[in-house]
């Protein structure tokens, strides 16, 4: 159970959707969802209502393990987590995240988007971003070491969107 706030959220068991609507949660203690495979859900759907705002879980906002994740709505969600990722995939099968018809600004402590890989070539994770934006920022330290905000991906697609850098040029 999540304390809120304010706003609210529905959970539709038999289409597998989770429904933010103006969500508004800070301090959390853990993340929005947290599916290991044992679930036996192999779609869940996200659906974005409103501005949704979810800071300090001190676990994943999405951790799950072999299924698709769909993040879609025509609205947004602002995250900060103090975990070192935000999203998390940990499954050892294919999956897809998608992010579609929204504005995702999220960040976790080291990474925002984590996919599973056990050695070159073994990643899990394709991410699809259609008509949607996507903030995500990765970490520097001590000793200049830096993470990327996204890593460990099989593959990524954008569609209807493109990816711009503030304050850089791409090449």
């Amino acid at each position: 159970m999540v304390n809120l706030s304010s706003g609210s959220i529905k959970w539709d068991q038999e289409n597998t959707t989770l429904t933010l609507n103006n969500v508004a949660l800070d301090n959390a203690e853990k993340g929005l969802v947290f599916l290991p495979s044992s679930s036996g859900i192999k779609e869940l759907k996200v659906v974005l209502e409103g501005k949704n705002n979810v800071n300090g879980a001190n676990q994943e906002i999405f951790y799950w393990q072999d299924c698709n994740l769909t993040i879609q709505g025509s609205d947004s969600l602002t995250t900060r987590s103090t975990s070192n990722k935000a999203i998390d995939y940990s499954g050892t099968t294919p999956s897809t995240l998608t992010i579609k018809d929204c504005t995702l600004d999220i960040q976790g402590k080291l990474q925002s988007i984590m996919g599973y890989m056990n050695g070159e070539n073994t990643a899990t994770l394709s991410l699809v971003v259609n008509n949607a934006t996507l903030k995500v920022k990765g970490a520097t330290g001590g000793w200049g070491w830096k993470r990327s905000g996204i890593e460990n991906l099989k593959s990524y697609e954008l569609k209807n969107c493109h990816i711009e850098t503030p304050g850089r040029e791409i090449r």
